[in-house]
């Protein structure tokens, strides 16, 4: 179905090996090429793609290589036992993130609940809300030993403290390219074909300079314009 001088027709539609629409062949007209593939969408709409222009796919494709846990409906009983079990398939040298906590759901957690899971491995929960955190002893540890120090209460971090403990606990460079592929394709699959995200600093790119532009574009099912800050 297409729009044809404000009226609404069923048309034929030319597209290339890539995908873009390079023709459009209105109702009695033929197909220029008479070898092409003939798709029938039955009466389906061809629309172009969505653009986001506000999201963040390099810092929330992390889930895919962490614990997600948003919009899920766990108890903390089943957050410990995700937990133990990262704990035991992850090197020991990589932290154990879990993105997703909701105090309102799973009850009032504190540091020692998480010390009580590792005392050699950081732990840190992410709020939902993306705004706060909580980290457990060994982590603040870690983290001090890198030359990071937290404001922090009884390893609740919020705002600034809890972004600088975001991009601290933050995979690898290669990781994020992966991941920030996979969670594309999510959004490819949404029509989503354009995703700005203006902050990347937490892929690790310390030895580029600040205000340089990365283009993730290629290889990747969408366009994903992004910039260091």
């Amino acid at each position: 179905e297409f729009f044809i001088d404000s009226k609404l027709e069923s048309v034929n539609i030319g597209v290339d090996e890539k995908g873009y629409i390079v023709s459009i062949i209105a109702p009695g007209e033929s197909a220029r090429n008479s070898t092409a593939e003939v798709v029938d969408l039955q009466g389906a709409f061809v629309y172009p793609g969505f653009e986001d222009a506000h999201n963040h796919p390099a810092r929330r494709s992390r889930t895919l290589h962490e614990i997600d846990l948003r919009n899920k409906k766990v108890t903390w009983n089943d957050v410990r036992a995700l937990i133990v079990e990262e704990l035991k398939e992850k090197d020991i040298q990589e932290w154990i993130v879990c993105h997703g906590w909701q105090p309102d759901v799973w009850g009032e957690i504190t540091q020692k609940d998480l010390d009580e899971l590792s005392t050699n491995r950081g732990i840190f929960l992410i709020h939902s809300s993306y705004h706060a955190g909580l980290i457990n002893s060994f982590g603040l540890t870690l983290l001090k030993n890198k030359g990071i120090k937290l404001e922090h209460e009884a390893g609740a971090v919020h705002e600034d403290d809890f972004e600088i403990a975001e991009n601290a606990t933050a995979p690898g460079t290669a990781i994020y390219f992966q991941t920030i592929k996979e969670y594309l394709q999510k959004f490819a699959a949404l029509g989503i074909t354009a995703v700005h995200d203006m902050y990347v600093a937490n892929i690790n790119c310390s030895s580029s300079s600040n205000s340089n532009r990365y283009n993730f574009s290629s290889g990747y099912p969408t366009h994903l314009a992004t910039y260091a800050s």
